[in-house]
């Protein structure tokens, strides 16, 4: 994977960027989750801006059932996947080939902890934590 020199994007995206080029090859479906629906959209055109052949698709409160669907049926499908999501995929999914979870903003809520990290279902599943800490996150639950 690669980035386009002269891009501007932040030094967040890039860890983002490198931490995506270490898991993509290895079968990762994952969930990265962020704060607000903006930056659900924003990260979805950079990273299919980027590496177009990559799948990457996005699931927010506006997403349709229909697209909502969609998008969980490719986390089952083979090979590497990557689901951007807000909130609106903390509860209530059960899709047992997510093997990875990327809290990519911040949350406040041990409740977002705790649900968040249920999406990783799969027994290789690994978190990864871009903003808080989650030691610190296992203590207040």
């Amino acid at each position: 994977l690669w980035l386009r020199a002269g891009w501007g994007v932040t030094r967040k995206f890039e860890m983002l960027w490198g931490l995506l080029d270490d898991i993509s090859d290895k079968d990762c479906r994952a969930i990265i989750f962020v704060e607000r629906t903006a930056a659900a959209y924003l990260l979805l055109q950079l990273l299919n801006d980027a590496k177009p052949d990559l799948r990457v698709m996005t699931v927010t409160g506006k997403t349709s059932p229909t697209d909502r669907n969609q998008a969980l049926g490719s986390l089952a499908g083979p090979g590497p996947c990557f689901l951007v999501a807000t909130s609106a995929l903390e509860e209530g999914i059960d899709v047992p080939e997510v093997n990875g979870v990327i809290r990519f903003d911040r949350f406040e809520l041990v409740r977002q902890h705790i649900q968040g990290a249920g999406r990783a279902r799969a027994d290789n599943a690994r978190i990864y934590y871009f903003e808080n800490d989650p030691e610190q996150m296992i203590r207040k639950a």
